[in-house]
């Protein structure tokens, strides 16, 4: 007999030191970027020019305004664990709504709201770049919600 009907990830709930090594920025904006890292075809450095641009579309400063969280498999991140940065926006790049320890059935490019914070998932940034249609989808969220 099988009580659940969907896949659980073990996610630490106080592993924020291991996290806090690996992200940049100050924050300034409540805007929480996390973003897979696994992804051969685009190296850190790409994924932060492409986030830049992203970021600079909207009026603000990626360094100043967002809190950059690159994963890898070794580094464990929950929704959860990101309360402590007082999140108002988070931008999830590749990674599952469960990965990140919600068990919701969450869409790529479909806007929520969780806890007081909006949610958007996306693919790889990688994928995101090549794909004209996936950024339109981001572009049109994001001029939706920062530009007024």
């Amino acid at each position: 007999m099988q009580f659940i009907d969907y896949k659980v990830y073990n996610i630490e709930e106080n592993d924020n030191e291991i996290l806090k090594k690996n992200i940049s920025g100050s924050n300034q904006k409540g805007i929480i970027i996390v973003y897979s890292n696994n992804v051969k075809e685009f190296s850190l450095e790409n994924a932060k020019d492409f986030l830049e641009k992203i970021i600079k579309a909207i009026g603000l400063n990626l360094e100043q305004d967002t809190l950059c969280v690159p994963l890898t498999q070794d580094t464990p991140c929950s929704f959860r664990s990101l309360n402590e940065f007082n999140a108002k926006h988070l931008f999830v790049f590749g990674l599952t709504p469960q990965q990140m320890g919600i068990q919701a059935q969450i869409g790529n490019y479909e806007p929520v709201q969780l806890n007081n914070c909006h949610l958007f998932f996306a693919d790889n940034l990688y994928e995101l770049s090549t794909n004209q249609s996936k950024k339109r989808a981001l572009w049109n969220y994001l001029k939706e919600t920062f530009i007024h």
